[in-house]
């Protein structure tokens, strides 16, 4: 068990519910898990929002297909794509997957607007960018 901000879980599940996503939390580490269905072909993203004492992070990943070769094509493409946007940041995983890493701070309890955005953008942005994702990997 760890340590981690009821509130902003109670704030999050909130909004899950409302908004009707399906979901897991595991109450004793603080963390959601849920799938978001996306247009591109690369179909879905899977999500973990990781809640702390005063920020959480979403990670929304996919698991490519990815050769040995590609990963410095696809480095330098992820480098590139970062330097374009605002908030969070593509990552790679070392078990084929991509990911986007967003961390938001919260002093007190984030507004529902905080919450949505910041659930709805790492979705958005692997949705954004799944062509130029799939160029690169051997999907």
């Amino acid at each position: 068990m760890r340590e981690y901000s009821r509130e902003i879980s109670s704030v999050i599940r909130e909004f899950l519910t409302e908004d009707d996503w399906a979901f897991d939390f595991d109450e004793d580490n603080g963390m959601f898990h849920t799938d978001v269905a996306l247009k591109s072909r690369l179909g879905f993203t899977d999500v973990l929002i990781d809640v702390h004492q005063d920020y959480y992070q979403i990670f929304a990943r996919v698991f490519l297909n990815q050769a040995e070769q590609d990963c410095a094509r696809m480095t330098a493409m992820l480098n590139r794509i970062n330097c374009e946007i605002t908030f969070g940041h593509f990552e790679l995983g070392e078990n084929g997957s991509l990911r986007y890493r967003y961390v938001l701070p919260v002093s007190g309890i984030p507004c529902r607007k905080a919450v949505h955005d910041s659930l709805y953008i790492p979705s958005y942005l692997i949705d954004h960018y799944a062509e130029e994702i799939l160029s690169v990997s051997c999907q």
